[in-house]
């Protein structure tokens, strides 16, 4: 029963949102792969998502490595502004470790 639901509503918002699994841009610049820095501002201006590393908090698995997706940005995406920044929730657990 879920299985349906979930594929009816990817079928009804697929269309007004688009699938957008890889976007092709017509003018990428790649740097240089010996300027790391330059590298490293690519890679997370062409991200939307990167994994956050924290030591859990949570009583059952305290002092263990925990890590999580996360929602990224830079800025627009004609205007990068070199700072990065994390969409998280309060209840998210990394959120939880990190205060």
């Amino acid at each position: 029963m879920a299985l349906w639901f979930m594929l009816i509503l990817f079928t009804a918002i697929t269309p007004l949102y688009g699938l957008h699994l890889i976007e092709v841009k017509e003018h990428v610049e790649i740097p240089d792969p010996q300027e790391a820095a330059k590298v490293a501002r690519y890679v997370i201006h062409n991200s939307d998502w990167a994994s956050l590393a924290t030591i859990s908090t949570l009583p059952e698995i305290k002092t263990y490595p925990f890590v999580s997706l996360e929602s990224i940005s830079d800025g627009p995406r004609d205007n990068s502004t070199g700072m990065l920044y994390f969409y998280l929730t309060p209840l998210d657990m990394s959120s939880l470790d990190i205060k």
